[in-house]
């Protein structure tokens, strides 16, 4: 009874010296969670008095949406609750700096265990206590507002678990900088350099392998997490991530997840802290490190990051020249492990101090430097064998983005990496293969080679993502792509809409016909039927066909709950959707009609050769390349015979064409077409842009665009 009584006692004194915490602790979580709460509220309110809602439920929806938002999971409160616990923290043990202070507490009759669990939970109540205070305010204000659901109360019950568990991380994180230095500056440092160097690791790594190594890619994502190595970093993403589930049985789970590793990181680091406070000796207080056998290891290690990261830095000013990075790394991790040894003794003689732990970082960051300049472990050169890989994706034609559909409730869009590492699954890996050898002898520049971005999904369970140079007019490549794009396993996997028809029976669709100059509406009924027949016409669809062909058109699929936009190009060999855009009155020919041209404008690029250059490099161009300066000559041509005459070989600039060969457009004509206004088609616009087909350029059209 005594003991307990002897506890509380030491509490409330040590709250009494911790006042302005309690202060600090107490008002930045009012203004910032009820604050939060009351601007969403308010936002909604003021949307309804403009006629944002047509209805009463409808606002008192959006009223309780925006209170669930503010009670669950927010991205912001990551931001607070470091700060918190880092202040917290370090004002608890912050009589470790000083001796006095320490004579002071050593001479009264405490126990250092009873001492370290005083200041320690403490500090928890401090942050704990006003967040319950400012949840209560929340509950009530959303109450009075008639904004509360259950709905609410679940989210703001995970949130305020999952928040607990995320400040006790960073709580014990500041401590163990605590325990580990003397010196408040000292302790800020190691604070930064404990919540965020990992971060700068995988930057550093990530930074390098994309200079250094040619195959190198995240198109399907990381393979090693930047969130992994930052709790901060992470915390913003789980927030984030959360916030987007839909079902209430899912973000339970996640949080409970996270809780459980976060919990037991935050025993670990626990655990170490309070070895470290039993075993940090009193003669500690004011200098930079506690532990004196950490100093070589500190020294190291952030000195070579350090290095590194001056070496990234140059890499980009001084146009990756090998000889400047190099010497700035080693100068910099060199002065870095000079300035740390001032820090760690307060003494400016200590720079020249311990030359063998100032060498070691230096050649730790020379290999490193090393291995991704030369590709000692052969990265660039991996190929895996066939009988290793399960299945492959590749990207070899960019649609913009993906719907993630698994929840009829909930419409997300994800990246097209995201989408064929989930989707695409060649199990005829050979043509892959192929091109992944020949991308590796390439030698000489081709006007047509393109960057394909490939996942190796292996049968261990490792995926390895790589981006091949591919030669798009290499008749070998040619047919290993024709293979590829023309399996249906490619199509299912690259095309949204032939692996997930489902899509067309949505009701928040609108479909258009567009060729360039007229859009004309498809009724929404009719998108199902559209969508077969499309899907149809696919079936032909190879490498060959999209390079040799250009669309005549595309269907636009606009889809109003996610703002989301699928573009289904048409060519004139597509019978099935030609036939259903005629019965749809959809359909329009590209050629422009010539009558209801008034006049076209037609401008010429003319590449002028400034001087051939050797071995000089001037503003970034190689030897061996040109230099060119460009004159336009811009003409134009109001001739009915002539216009009716052009109009047969142009082709509209807004349709996209990224199978097509380089040769088949004419990029250096622009062509502008003004159209009557008594014109027949239903023309979107007063006029047109256009390009030549290529090779298809009118002689009187050459001769008048010729430079004077």
């Amino acid at each position: 009874m005594t003991s307990k009584s002897s506890f509380l006692v030491s509490c409330r004194e040590n709250n009494k010296r911790r006042l302005i915490v309690w202060i600090i602790s107490i008002l930045s979580q009012i203004i910032v969670y009820p604050g939060v709460l009351i601007i969403y509220l308010n936002r909604i309110k003021h949307w309804n008095k403009e006629g944002s809602y047509e209805t009463v439920e409808l606002f008192k929806k959006a009223m309780c949406d925006a209170a669930t938002d503010a009670l669950g999971f927010q991205s912001f409160s990551s931001v607070l609750i470091v700060f918190l616990a880092v202040f917290i923290g370090i004002h608890g043990f912050s009589y470790l700096y000083d001796r006095k202070k320490i004579d002071t507490y050593h001479s009264v009759p405490v126990s250092l265990k009873s001492r370290f669990a005083v200041v320690y939970i403490n500090g928890i109540l401090i942050y704990v206590i006003p967040y319950i205070i400012s949840i209560l305010l929340e509950i009530l204000i959303a109450a009075t507002q008639g904004s509360l659901s259950s709905r609410a109360f679940a989210e703001c019950a995970l949130a305020f678990l999952l928040n607990i568990i995320y400040f006790m991380v960073v709580y014990n994180t500041a401590l163990l900088a605590v325990m580990l230095t003397g010196h408040m500056f000292v302790t800020a440092l190691a604070v930064g350099v404990l919540l965020f160097i990992g971060l700068i690791w995988v930057e550093v790594y990530s930074s390098l392998k994309y200079i250094f190594f040619k195959t190198a890619n995240d198109f399907y994502g990381s393979s090693v997490k930047s969130s992994s190595f930052s709790v901060v970093y992470r915390h913003l993403l789980n927030m984030g991530a959360l916030k987007r589930m839909d079902e209430l049985s899912d973000i339970t789970k996640a949080v409970m997840k996270l809780c459980g590793i976060w919990f037991i990181a935050a025993l670990i680091l626990g655990i170490l802290v309070y070895i470290c406070y039993l075993k940090r000796p009193s003669e500690a207080a004011g200098k930079a490190i506690t532990f004196n056998v950490t100093k070589p290891f500190l020294k190291i290690v952030i000195s070579a990051t350090v290095g590194l990261v001056i070496c990234l830095i140059l890499d980009d000013v001084a146009y990756s020249n090998t000889v400047i990075c190099v010497f700035s790394m080693i100068i910099g991790t060199l002065l870095c492990a000079a300035v740390m040894e001032v820090i760690f003794e307060f003494d400016i003689r200590a720079a020249v101090k311990r030359p063998v732990t100032s060498g070691v970082p230096v050649i730790i960051a020379v290999a490193i430097f090393s291995i991704f300049y030369f590709d000692i472990l052969g990265y660039d050169a991996y190929i895996p064998d066939a009988d290793d890989v399960e299945s492959i994706a590749v990207c070899l034609n960019f649609e913009s983005n993906y719907l993630d559909i698994s929840n009829d409730n909930f419409t997300r869009v994800i990246g097209p990496g995201t989408y064929l590492k989930e989707n695409m699954f060649l199990t005829d890996t050979e043509p892959v293969l192929e091109l992944a050898k020949r991308s590796r002898d390439i030698e000489s520049k081709s006007l047509d080679e393109r960057g394909v971005y490939v996942l190796y999904r292996l049968k261990s369970g490792k995926n390895v993502s790589r981006i091949m140079i591919v030669d798009f007019n290499d008749k070998v490549s040619a047919g290993l792509l024709n293979r590829i794009v023309g399996s249906s396993e490619y199509k299912e996997g690259s095309y949204q809409l032939i692996k997930d028809p489902s899509i067309f029976k949505r009701g928040d669709l609108s479909l258009t016909y567009k060729n360039g100059i007229v859009e004309s509406n498809i009724p929404p009924q009719d998108a199902e039927k559209v969508g077969k027949a499309w899907t149809k016409d696919m079936e032909n669809f190879d490498f060959d066909f999209a390079r040799n062909n250009l669309p005549c058109g595309y269907i636009e699929i606009f889809m109003g709950i996610s703002y989301m936009r699928f573009n289904m190009p048409v060519y004139e060999s597509f019978e099935n959707t030609i036939a259903c855009l005629k019965e749809c009155d959809a359909y329009y020919p590209m050629e422009a009609n010539a009558e209801d041209v008034l006049s076209l404008t037609i401008s010429r690029n003319h590449d002028i050769d400034i001087k051939p250059l050797d071995t000089e490099t001037v503003l970034g161009i190689g030897a061996g390349e040109r230099a060119v300066r460009v004159e336009t000559v811009t003409e134009e041509f109001d001739d009915p015979n002539e216009i009716a005459e052009i109009v047969k070989y142009i082709y509209s600039t807004n349709i996209n064409t990224p199978w097509c060969k380089p040769d088949m457009l004419d990029g250096h004509y622009n062509i502008l077409i003004t159209f009557k206004n008594n014109k027949n088609y239903p023309y979107v616009k007063g006029y047109a842009n256009y390009y030549f087909i290529g090779g298809q350029v009118p002689e009187f059209v050459e001769e008048r665009t010729q430079i004077k």
